[in-house]
């Protein structure tokens, strides 16, 4: 077993201030990363993970899976979800069986040290998995039977490394150890390539500072090519205090590596360049090219760039799959001379001589001239293009014609200092051109441009004819005629765009020799524009308008809401267009003398329109409805007007109306014009069913009905279904006999008195022949009423009222009310003690020396005398404050507690429930009860804990207190009163589970009550930490855990914002994992009870981790703890203080 190369762990300093965290040695860190990356390869086949090898193997499970993989054996039982520490140590023991069956010998090492988290024992036992079953297995066995000629695997293994990397050809470099000598990555790359020939040719071109760059080089490599994984980073394989241990570790994965793929020999000649920035530069403009290594097997890519004083221009390299692309930005014009090497060797084109030129612009070429878009054959054309502001660069110009390229002239002059260029070209064969221009070699934005050559042509000479474009409607071919007679031999074109802008087909047909007839069909109404050309030249009259319209359907015309007029009213109709092809509509309105009337006509949407004229005088009209100058169907309409006013109604208004007497209407309609008479009455049920209108003469009628009922009747005629002014009518029918006649008379009538009987008499000697029918109603409820004849026709009322308010007296005679009917008696209520209501808390319960109070309300008793007395221990004086009538406060202060008696009379006689009893006393408050002591922190088993509760100043109330741990079994609860309302309160824990303390006041929950207390297993010894009345805050530094450094970090935040790190006794916090040794940590997780981080002391006792700590915080209980401990602080320096003051006394006495 290797374990010295350990030794060194006994450097880290033990003798340092425990207070302050202490970082492990940089070359154990780097070990420590290396074998959890090697763990993490090896659980990566039952996907599982370690973290951090501190307590990453604390709870055995990770460590069984890893040495099952190794061993390819099972493991005996375990337990699969351990949850306590002994737990735990019997997976780990589990573990270490299976390694002891498969022959590894283990020393110095327990199974306590693994789930303590001792990493330096941790590190010496994956050291010996690294060396049995890696390199151990490569080399013929374990190592304690391996190689007679080495003596170890390990030795073994530094000799093959050695010898294999100093074998290669070429290599500079000799390799002495395992440590530094692979610092500059070198030996790294090249025992990649001893390994694999050809993975990583390179390596004899590399330098040594450049070693970050050539150990990421060789670890690329290696997984790339060998499939080995990178348990190892570049950044330590060159950190100088790099271990032996790492590296032999990562070496042994090389050993029987093999290569993943087919590796081709490099080959530089299978380089290709290629890209823009390989043949022209400009200046201050990134510039790129691309270089493909894909066939050209692994190498190592140089590229540099000098220019013309031998500087080297930086450049930037991206690599992508083989291809990497090269920019770099020249600042001067001039040339670069490129050298482009492969493992050392330069590859095609590599050696390249690229132009720079000052930066051009090629959207400043400005381009004039006739020959830019026309030409005649045999005649030559040009055009200049000014390159004055492009830069540097040549000019290139390319012209196809018809039949071919077309031979184009350049002449270049330099004008004032700006460089101009004059283009010449002759076109021989009539047809569409292109011209193509360039500019260092980079089209410019005009770039193509069509030019139109034409033979000699007279565009003037050409005559357009619009006689036949009139009338022109949507979806009808339209035509016209251009006459091309001496215009030359030219190209006629005809451009027509539709109303809504889309163009138009157009067909141009042969009439005669020189004559064309033009054809096109328009698809919108609108205008329609038309443009003609001769060979791409205007000709006279040829860009023109045609108007288009819609072809109209006059029988899809709606005209409707036609009715006969009323005089001096607004009439209005509608008329619907949508449908007809046009909207060109025009409204006529004639009267009788055929003399037109004003006429608005409005557009209300969606082709519909409302036409609105005003009627002057009766007699026929028409109405005109045209569209385009045409008469819709219908039209003329004929409408009479009509004047609902000039009908005449006549009747005998003083005829007195009584039921089955005839009613008759007198009517003249003959200055109403013509017209329909309507009648409707509306009347009770039955009556008036015989009414009718009889025709008397033309124009006169009269309407006739009969009452046979009383009551409103009324009548309502409309003329041609006008309201006629002056209407409706009401005719009030009296029956035969009369109510209104009735006379009454009586007190009852007007007021009354709750119980007492009330009378009115009623009079029908003159009102005819009827029923009387008497209703009586209080505000709740109906009321029996008696009807006695007295006399001849003469009656007396009686009734009784039950309640107080306004009351409602029904007299009809014949099913009629009679006159003042419905009566409204006020009845008042007489003087009633049972009607006086008294409540407020003050007559349920009473607290001394405070104004206790209630309130009576005498509104419903009537009026009375109210009177109020208290009687108890001591005498009481109430005191009666009148709020509103009948509405009264009552205050009474009561100087001490007792019973005592609140009399209430009213006209001396006692109201409801009085007398009331009422019981005074002090509240009880639950939240001023305080419960402090170290009993409701934390308990030992078979220990007593202990507690005081003050209720002083709670009032007077049952205390009750219980106690039960996590299994709900009670636990026996012992309560001393030691002065009034101060208890001292005591229990025994049995079991080593979480306590709840519960205080009731009142059996309401105290402040903070439940509280959680921590009872933990006595130990055979008190421990003791030395932390009496001090805050400590154990915690650990090495934690690869993301939520204990999250809760270490909300904590700290947590004690800084109640200001705990300001105060005295405070100790900063303490590590438990670095710098303190295993016994000092064991007895604080034996004190506390758990393993979990972080931990706060209070008073050298355990109150908790992290969310302990903040569910104290949320119910307050933590500030009293804070509270307390700044207590015992202080006692305790005050003792210390005075046994050094009287040390100090005892040394002047024995001195004097």
């Amino acid at each position: 077993n290797e374990y010295k190369s350990y030794l060194r762990f006994q450097e880290m300093s033990d003798s340092e201030d425990e207070h302050k965290p202490v970082e492990l040695a940089e070359w154990v860190q780097i070990q420590k990363k290396t074998f959890t990356r090697w763990c993490n390869e090896q659980l990566k086949a039952r996907k599982m993970y370690i973290e951090d090898l501190n307590y990453g193997l604390e709870d055995g499970l990770n460590l069984i899976n890893l040495v099952e993989l190794l061993a390819q054996k099972p493991a005996k039982r375990h337990n699969k979800k351990p949850r306590i520490r002994v737990q735990m140590i019997e997976n780990i023991g589990a573990a270490l069986d299976l390694l002891k069956d498969d022959g590894i010998r283990l020393v110095n090492i327990g199974r306590e040290d693994i789930c303590d988290g001792n990493i330096k024992l941790i590190l010496g036992l994956i050291w010996t998995l690294i060396l049995h079953y890696q390199i151990s297995a490569d080399f013929g066995g374990p190592e304690d039977g391996g190689s007679k000629q080495n003596g170890s695997a390990k030795k073994e293994l530094q000799k093959w490394a050695t010898d294999l990397i100093n074998s290669l050809p070429n290599q500079g470099k000799r390799v002495k150890n395992f440590t530094t000598d692979w610092n500059d990555g070198i030996a790294l790359c090249s025992m990649v390539e001893a390994v694999a020939p050809g993975l990583c040719p390179e390596y004899t071109n590399l330098k040594p500072e450049d070693a970050l760059e050539n150990a990421r080089l060789g670890l690329d490599r290696a997984e790339e090519g060998l499939g080995v994984p990178k348990i190892i980073e570049a950044e330590d394989l060159t950190n100088p205090l790099i271990d032996e241990l790492s590296v032999l570790t990562y070496v042994s994965l090389l050993k029987g590596a093999s290569p993943k793929m087919e590796i081709q020999p490099s080959d530089p000649l299978k380089v290709r360049i290629y890209g823009p920035g390989k043949d022209t530069a400009y200046v201050n403009t990134p510039t790129e090219f691309s270089v493909d290594f894909k066939d050209a097997g692994f190498g190592k890519l140089d590229v540099k760039i000098l220019n013309d004083n031998g500087d080297e221009i930086p450049v930037e390299l991206w690599n992508n799959d083989k291809v990497t692309k090269v920019q770099y930005t020249p600042k001067e014009a001039g040339n670069l001379k490129f050298n482009v090497t492969y493992n050392g060797v330069v590859v095609p084109d590599g050696d390249l001589t690229v132009r720079v030129l000052s930066p051009s612009d090629v959207n400043q070429l400005k381009l004039s001239g006739d020959g830019l878009s026309s030409g005649v054959v045999g005649t030559e054309s040009s055009f200049t293009a000014d390159a004055s502001d492009c830069g540097d660069g040549d000019l290139l110009v390319s012209i196809v014609g018809a039949d071919g390229k077309v031979p184009a002239e350049l002449d270049e002059h330099d004008d004032d200092g700006k460089r101009r260029y004059t283009v010449r070209y002759t076109p021989t064969k009539a047809g569409p051109a292109i011209i193509t221009i360039k500019f260092n070699n980079e089209e410019v934005p005009q770039s193509p441009l069509n030019v139109e050559i034409m033979d000699d042509i007279d565009p003037t000479r050409i005559s357009v004819l619009k006689a036949t474009l009139g009338g022109v409607e949507t979806n009808k071919p339209c035509k016209f005629v251009v006459d091309t007679e001496g215009a030359g031999n030219g190209h006629l074109k005809v451009r027509v765009v539709d109303g809504d802008g889309s163009p138009l087909k157009v067909t141009i047909g042969d009439l005669d020799g020189t004559k064309k007839e033009i054809t096109f069909t328009p698809q919108s109404p609108g205008n329609a524009h038309v443009n003609v050309t001769w060979s791409d030249k205007p000709v006279p009259d040829g860009e023109f308008d045609v108007e288009v319209r819609k072809p109209i359907d006059l029988k899809a015309c709606i005209v409707t809401d036609i009715s006969n007029p009323v005089v001096a009213i607004p009439t209005q109709f509608t008329v619907d267009v949508s449908k007809v092809g046009s909207d060109n509509l025009d409204v006529t309105v004639l009267d009788s003398n055929g003399d037109a009337l004003p006429v608005t006509v409005e557009d209300i949407g969606e082709g519909q329109y409302r036409a609105t004229y005003t009627a002057r005088a009766i007699g026929p009209h028409k109405l005109q409805v045209k569209i385009e100058d045409q008469h819709v169907p219908g039209s003329p309409f004929v409408v009479h007007g009509v004047d609902p006013s000039k009908v005449n109604v006549s009747f005998d208004g003083e005829k007195e109306l009584t039921v089955g007497e005839p009613i008759e209407l007198s009517l003249d309609m003959t200055e109403a014009g013509p017209g329909q008479l309507d009648v409707q009455l509306s009347a009770p049920a039955g009556s008036g069913a015989d009414c009718k209108a009889d025709e008397i003469s033309p124009g006169k009628m009269v309407v006739t009905f009969t009452p046979s009922e009383p009551g409103d009747h009324q009548v309502n005629l409309t003329f041609d279904n006008h309201q006629i002014p002056s209407l409706p009518l009401t005719f009030s029918v009296r029956p035969k006999s009369y109510a209104g006649n009735v006379k009454l008379s009586g007190d009852g009538l007007k007021e009354g008195e709750v119980g007492k009987t009330s009378v009115f008499t009623v009079d029908t000697t003159t009102a005819g022949d009827g029923d009387l029918d008497v209703k009586v109603r209080g505000p709740k409820d109906a009321i029996d009423c008696n009807v006695i004849e007295i006399g001849d026709r003469i009656y007396e009322v009686t009734y009784v009222p039950k309640e107080e308010g306004p009351h409602v007296v029904a007299v009809k005679f014949a099913n009629q009310h009679v006159p003042g009917s419905a009566f409204r008696p006020n009845v008042i209520k007489g003087i009633n003690p049972n009607d006086v209501v008294a409540y407020g808390k003050g007559l349920e319960e009473g607290i001394p020396k405070t104004d206790n109070e209630f309130y009576v309300d005498t509104s419903r008793a009537g009026e009375g005398d109210l009177k109020i007395t208290i009687e108890g221990p001591v005498p009481v004086q109430p005191e009666i404050t009148n709020l509103t009538p009948h509405h009264y406060k009552v205050t009474y202060p009561v100087p001490e507690e007792g019973e005592y008696k609140v009399n209430i009379t009213f006209d001396d006689v006692h109201i409801p429930k009085s007398p009331f009893h009422i019981n005074v006393r002090t509240p009880f408050n639950p939240s001023s009860v305080l419960a402090t002591g170290p009993g409701l922190l934390y308990g030992i088993v078979g220990k007593v804990s202990l507690f005081e509760v003050d209720c002083s100043a709670a009032g007077n109330a049952p205390l009750n207190i219980n106690v039960e741990d996590d299994n709900h079994e009670l636990v026996p609860v012992r309560v001393t009163e030691t002065r009034p309302n101060c208890y001292d309160v005591s229990f025994i824990p049995q079991r080593p589970l979480p306590h709840h303390v519960n205080v009731l006041w009142n059996n309401f929950n105290i402040k903070g009550s439940p509280f959680k207390v921590n009872v933990i297993q006595r130990p055979e010894k008190d421990i003791n930490l030395g932390g009496e009345g001090k805050i400590r805050v154990y915690y650990s530094t090495t934690t690869s855990s993301e939520k204990i450094r999250h809760n270490c970090r909300f904590l700290q935040t947590l004690m800084e914002r109640k200001k705990v790190h300001l105060r005295e006794d405070f100790e900063p916090w303490i590590p438990i994992d670095i710098g303190m040794d295993r016994e000092e940590r064991n007895r604080i997780f034996e004190k506390a009870g758990v393993r979990k981080t972080p931990m706060l002391f209070i008073d050298d006792q355990y109150v908790g981790d992290y969310d302990d700590v903040v569910e104290l915080d949320e119910c307050g209980e933590l500030d009293r703890l804070l509270s307390y401990c700044a207590l015992k602080y202080r006692n305790l320096q005050t003792i210390e203080e005075a046994r050094k003051a009287d040390e100090l006394l005892k040394m002047q006495g024995s001195s004097s």
